[in-house]
């Protein structure tokens, strides 16, 4: 089961999507695949 984490930096002006494994570990390559899906959604 993976936790979804949307946070937007002010200072670039960038939406960053993180996904995170219920241990807390980081999947850059589903972080990037899902930032592209939101950034192509809104």
């Amino acid at each position: 089961m993976y936790m979804l984490y949307i946070g937007i930096s002010v200072r670039e002006e960038v939406t960053s999507v993180y996904l995170y494994d219920m241990n807390g570990d980081i999947e850059p390559t589903m972080a990037l695949y899902t930032y592209y899906i939101v950034r192509k959604k809104f």
